[in-house]
């Protein structure tokens, strides 16, 4: 059975641990060997403010492992600009065991129960390539292509995807 529950700064080692099985398992069929080599180290690692500010949440199993992560901000994602009633979706992620059977749904499900007690209309993700699927079940439109620098030189494909919410 999996459960959903806030992150909490001691979770670090093991949504580090999600992060890295789950992007290092489902990118390579998307990006590029060097692309992956720039880009996974840094989008592997938490982000101990995202955390911080209770809207991250991990999926535990029966044995209290974490199986997956995410959560969402009313920051954008690398600019921190804050667009009035907008939401964005961040640093998901499943670890490749538990792949296909609900934790993210779950966590999706209550961001977005957060989101409506915040009265968000809208709720954007910087997607990668393999998570386009994910997102659209979820409900989340294709906007367009983007790419996110990683690092000089280096640029990450992303989709730009969005949903209105409770209008």
């Amino acid at each position: 059975m999996i459960s959903i529950r806030t992150a909490v700064l001691n979770d670090i080692e093991q949504i580090d641990e999600v992060l890295y099985k789950s992007y290092s398992s489902f990118f390579p069929k998307f990006y590029d060997a060097d692309t992956l080599k720039i880009a996974l180290p840094k989008m592997t690692k938490s982000q101990p403010l995202l955390i911080e500010s209770l809207k991250y949440y991990v999926a535990q199993d029966e044995h209290m492992q974490i199986v997956a992560c995410g959560g969402w901000s009313h920051e954008q994602p690398g600019t921190g600009n804050v667009l009035p009633n907008s939401g964005h979706i961040r640093q998901f992620a499943t670890h490749p065991s538990y792949f296909r059977k609900g934790a993210a749904k779950k966590i999706f499900e209550r961001c977005l129960d957060d989101l409506e007690k915040n009265n968000t209309q809208s709720l954007e993700c910087y997607s990668s390539l393999c998570a386009v699927p994910f997102y659209k079940i979820m409900g989340m439109d294709v906007v367009n292509r983007m790419e996110v620098q990683m690092g000089e030189g280096t640029f990450l494909p992303v989709v730009l995807m969005r949903m209105d919410l409770y209008q």
